[in-house]
Formats: C-alpha cells, sequence, structure tokens
C-alpha cells in the first residue's frame, strides 16, 4: 500500500471518529475507531489531532484557516485533516501538514 494510501485512510479514519464523538450513541463505535488507529500506530505512523490547543504560530506541521481572530490566545477549532507522521530509523517523518481552522479564545 502506498503512503498516499495509507493517508486517505487516516483522512478517512479522523473524518469519521468527529463524527462519531459527536453522536455519542455508540461506544463501541468509538472503540472500532481507536482500534483502528492503533493499527496504523502499530505500522509506525503517529497521527496528531490538534483539536482544542492554543495556537502556536511557529509551528511549521499545520495549514491555518482563521476565523473570528481577536483573541489573545486564539484555538484550534476544527481539524479538517491531522497531523501525520511515519517513524523512519527511529525518527518521525512529516508525512501530512495538518488542515485546522483557528478561532476563539482560551
Amino acid at each position: 500500500m502506498t503512503q498516499e494510501s495509507v493517508l486517505r485512510l487516516i483522512n478517512q479514519l479522523h473524518q469519521l471518529s468527529q463524527k462519531i464523538s459527536k453522536l455519542e450513541e455508540d461506544p463501541g463505535m468509538a472503540r472500532l475507531c481507536n482500534r483502528m488507529a492503533s493499527t496504523f500506530a502499530e505500522e509506525g505512523y503517529v497521527i496528531e489531532s490538534p483539536l482544542g490547543m492554543v495556537y502556536d504560530p511557529t509551528r511549521t506541521d499545520l495549514e491555518v484557516s482563521f476565523e473570528g481572530i481577536g483573541a489573545e490566545k486564539p484555538l484550534i477549532i476544527e481539524v479538517v485533516k491531522p497531523v501525520v507522521y511515519v517513524i523512519e530509523a527511529g525518527r518521525p517523518v512529516l508525512l501530512q501538514r495538518g488542515v485546522v481552522i483557528v478561532g476563539g479564545n482560551l
């Protein structure tokens, strides 16, 4: 499987996880997503969703859209795509920059 295919699967898993977390009806679905994420981790992929974190403008692993900024400490309010790394020779290598929306205040 190519890394491009893996990234497509990871992005779909991220979107599915976000939708399931809003439903809160079936905890089994969330467990299933967690198991899939664990499988990617076992294969050396690190998936980071920075949702709710204070935005740091020095981060180079994010593509950012701003929404209603005026806050002193803006937050990442939505993650469109997660940050994805793969571990190679014991070191993380960036595969995908995260796509996020920043707004709000801490």
